[in-house]
């Protein structure tokens, strides 16, 4: 859902002005959760990783989110194609 929120968002911020508030408020939470939670992975594994957790956050979860809707474009959603299971017996 992030990378639809940072693209989609960015996208209807630039045409609905009204709704640029609410996007830049929906990546100011994004960017205070990356660096509270990157504080405390810093804090045991070592302040040296502290500036770079927050750009492998969002490389992470935008790649994994682009990953994830160019997999939904390309094959559809998971549960068009699920199998029946018929019952034993």
């Amino acid at each position: 859902m992030f990378a639809l929120h940072v693209l989609g968002g960015l996208l209807a911020a630039v045409l609905l002005p009204e709704l640029r508030l609410a996007y830049l408020a929906g990546l100011l939470v994004y960017l205070v959760t990356s660096l509270v939670v990157s504080m405390r992975i810093a804090a045991r594994a070592g302040w040296k990783h502290f500036l770079r957790l927050p750009i492998v956050f969002a490389i992470l979860h935008l790649s994994y989110g682009l990953g994830f809707w160019a997999g939904m474009a390309r094959f559809g959603p998971p549960w068009w194609r699920a199998r029946k299971v018929e019952p034993e017996g």
